[in-house]
């Protein structure tokens, strides 16, 4: 498994806050969060349903090279004992055990998909927003696709419910962690997550950030 828990910012659909997550994590020390990775997600689910080793090679080379659509039916359910060390190698070609916090975000993950997160150790960290202001403030976006914002809301239902549900139970991993975060409490709380997560950032950059004043610093040169 990775050395270090990747961190996962989930939302359910799109104008919740997650960029601003992304941001303030992304500015903290020795970390890189990338953007949208959904297709990551679906991808390694396929690979862990594969039986035949040419389906593993297949979704393999999907990973390896970054492809954007996938468009093979991902919703069955996961056969955890599937997943073997091709899945972990995989992994660690986006998430090197090179001393850093890697992780990603993704828009309209399904139950089963994050699911799959949690088994290989992912921190996640899910933010929620009211459907009808997450929606007005989308509509209002020149790039604005409403198919893509139902799809993204119908895959993610029951996602918050069970993701509040793994912090009443014991059922997570040893230092592996779960937040839930609201939209409007984003600015009061992320402080707490990037300590839960063992993560350090300058209070005034953090400050800079949230307020819009700076971005997270995100160059080709940190991605590397």
């Amino acid at each position: 498994m990775l050395a270090i828990n990747p961190v996962a910012i989930v939302a359910p659909y799109y104008r919740v806050g997650s960029t601003l997550v992304q941001r303030c994590l992304h500015a903290c020390d020795n970390t890189v969060i990338y953007g949208e990775m959904n297709s990551l997600i679906g991808a390694v689910m396929a690979l862990a349903q594969c039986k035949s080793i040419k389906n593993q090679k297949f979704y393999y080379e999907k990973l390896t090279n970054w492809i954007n659509d996938v468009d093979d039916d991902f919703s069955c359910a996961v056969p955890y004992e599937l997943l073997d060390k091709s899945i972990n190698d995989v992994l660690c070609n986006f998430f090197p055990n090179d001393g850093k916090r890697y992780g990603f975000k993704a828009i309209g993950a399904s139950f089963r998909e994050v699911s799959l997160l949690l088994h290989l150790n992912f921190d996640i960290i899910y933010i929620h927003r009211n459907l009808e202001d997450s929606l007005k403030s989308y509509i209002s976006q020149p790039w604005a696709n409403f198919d893509n914002f139902a799809l993204a809301k119908s895959k993610s239902t029951g996602l918050q419910e069970f993701l509040e549900s793994t912090q009443c139970v014991d059922n997570l991993k040893e230092n592996q962690k779960v937040y839930c975060l609201q939209y409007e409490n984003i600015h009061s709380q992320i402080k707490t997550v990037i300590q839960g997560l063992g993560l350090s950032i300058q209070q005034d950059k953090l400050e800079q950030i949230l307020s819009n004043k700076i971005n997270s610093g995100y160059t080709q040169e940190k991605e590397k």
